[in-house]
């Protein structure tokens, strides 16, 4: 399970742990170098998994430099909110493999992912056009290239 939030006090790190989160999301541009290096050392202190995310190739270097294992590249543009289609996919391929590659924001179809695939990312982090869905297990099902089940 994954603490999807602006982490921005270290109290949120504890508070994702013990309600039973594996991973919780820490954002570059959101955090001085200082407090996305002690963030991520706790995290990793108290065994949850720092999913970096990264808006542009300015924060990538800070998250290599974390040596976290799992780094994500959003879509959506914080500071602006716009969405930027394919930009994950650019940034991926900038990312060592020896690291687990996220997309993140504005996923909803099936060739999208195929091409996050293509681009090198491992996982995808799909949240808004799950929950847009009526039946949200077959949307994640035509995501993944698989056959709808009935409502």
């Amino acid at each position: 399970m994954l603490l999807k939030d602006f982490v921005v006090h270290e109290r949120q790190i504890y508070e994702a742990r013990v309600r039973g989160a594996d991973a919780a999301l820490l954002i570059v541009a959101m955090l001085s170098p200082g407090q996305l290096r002690d963030y991520a050392a706790v995290m990793k202190a108290i065994h949850l998994e720092p999913l970096v995310e990264i808006l542009d190739d300015r924060d990538l270097d800070q998250a290599l430099a974390l040596d976290s294992r799992v780094i994500g590249v959003n879509n959506r543009d914080l500071r602006t909110l716009a969405m930027r289609r394919d930009w994950a996919e650019g940034l991926i391929r900038e990312i060592p493999e020896d690291r687990v590659r996220v997309g993140e924001s504005g996923y909803s179809k099936r060739e999208q992912i195929e091409a996050l695939e293509r681009a090198g990312a491992d996982a995808a982090l799909v949240g808004e056009s799950l929950l847009k869905d009526g039946v949200p297990a077959n949307a994640l099902r035509r995501l993944l290239g698989r056959e709808e089940m009935a409502p």
